[in-house]
């Protein structure tokens, strides 16, 4: 039974998701320059509900804010918002390693993701060797 209370509540969360209202619009960020070598990983998605379509983004930035790397994917067959913030957090994490990053620093927004992760390995009694 806890593996079904765990995916009932992990719809009702996503159908939460599903509802809510971005209060980030029109809202400007500026640039906050790191400590020593960190490199900072943004990463972005924006759904489409009607067409299952996602826009995802990532943008790498070192600690003065240059630019590093940045790309863009749209992504079909996408079921909700917390799969394309998934999927963005994924581009990210898979560009960094890529790049053989070491000290990184990934967006706020996307903690809730990787602490999902994180809460579901343990649970099912996997290992997990990161932080959220």
């Amino acid at each position: 039974m806890g593996v079904v209370n765990f995916i009932n509540d992990y719809i009702r969360e996503l159908e939460g998701l599903e509802v809510r209202k971005d209060t980030l619009v029109g809202k400007e960020e500026k640039w906050k320059a790191l400590e020593g070598s960190l490199i900072k990983i943004n990463c972005d998605a924006s759904f489409d509900r009607h067409g299952h379509k996602a826009a995802l983004g990532v943008v790498i930035r070192n600690g003065r804010g240059d630019i590093l790397v940045s790309t863009t994917r749209l992504n079909t067959e996408v079921s909700s918002t917390f799969d394309a913030e998934a999927l963005a957090y994924l581009d990210g994490v898979l560009t960094g390693v890529s790049l053989r990053l070491t000290e990184v620093i990934v967006e706020r927004d996307s903690r809730s993701i990787i602490s999902k992760f994180i809460r579901a390995l343990f649970r099912f009694g996997g290992p997990c060797h990161c932080s959220a």
